[in-house]
C-alpha cells in the first residue's frame, strides 16, 4: 500500500444547521462550521443572513497521528468582515462507533442553542478500542415552572461521570415560551478502553 492509502481518513458532510443563535443586530447571523480532528482541520463556506442554514458540502480529512484522536470537534461561527469571528458554539462526537466504512448520520448540538445535522464515515480507522456507550434518549417535559408570564425557555443538562468525578456533559436544545417542550434530543456517552 501507498502512505497516502494508509493515513486514516474522515468523510464529513455537513448538512445543515438549525436554530442557531442570533450574533448580528439584524437578528440573524453568517454561520460556517470547523469541524477539527485532532490535529487537522476543515471548514464550510459562510451562509449569509441565515439562523437555519443549508450546506451540503463534503469535507475530506487526513490524519497520520498516533494514536488517532477519537473525537471530532464541531464549531459554528458567525463570520464578521471586521474583527474576530463568533462562536455560535460547540460540539464533539465519537468515531469509536464508525466500522466498515458505513456513513453515519449524527445531529450535533451546539450547547444551549443550535445543532448541526451531519454524515460521517471513517477510511482506514485502526482504532485498538473495547467500547460501550450509554444512550439517553431526552423525549419531552410536562408541568414545568412557568414565570410571570406562564411560560419557560427549558433546556437540560445531562452529565456522566466515572468515580474520579471525571466526565462529560451535553445540553439539550432549548425550546421557547414552553412549560411542555417536546425535545427528542439523543445523547451518546461512549466509555474506551485499550
Amino acid at each position: 500500500k501507498t502512505r497516502a492509502m494508509e493515513r486514516a481518513c474522515l468523510e464529513v458532510t455537513v448538512i445543515s444547521g438549525r436554530d442557531m443563535r442570533a450574533a448580528d443586530p439584524s437578528g440573524f447571523s453568517d454561520p460556517f462550521v470547523v469541524i477539527s480532528w485532532g490535529n487537522v482541520k476543515g471548514k464550510t463556506t459562510i451562509k449569509k443572513k441565515t439562523l437555519d442554514p443549508d450546506w451540503n458540502e463534503r469535507i475530506v480529512l487526513f490524519n497520520t497521528s498516533e494514536p488517532i484522536p477519537t473525537e471530532v470537534q464541531i464549531e459554528a461561527f458567525d463570520w464578521d468582515r471586521v474583527g474576530k469571528n463568533d462562536s455560535l458554539g460547540q460540539g464533539r462526537l465519537t468515531i469509536l462507533d464508525l466500522v466498515n466504512e458505513q456513513e453515519k448520520e449524527k445531529t450535533v448540538l451546539l450547547g444551549i442553542q443550535g445543532r448541526i445535522h451531519l454524515k460521517i464515515r471513517g477510511l482506514n480507522l485502526k482504532l485498538p478500542f473495547i467500547q460501550s456507550v450509554i444512550r439517553l434518549d431526552l423525549l419531552h417535559g410536562t408541568g414545568l415552572s412557568a414565570d410571570t408570564s406562564g411560560n419557560c425557555d427549558p433546556y437540560c443538562t445531562v452529565m456522566l461521570t466515572d468515580p474520579n468525578g471525571c466526565g462529560r456533559t451535553e445540553s439539550s436544545s432549548v425550546h421557547r415560551s414552553t412549560v411542555s417542550p417536546i425535545w427528542n434530543d439523543h445523547f451518546e456517552f461512549w466509555n474506551e478502553y485499550q
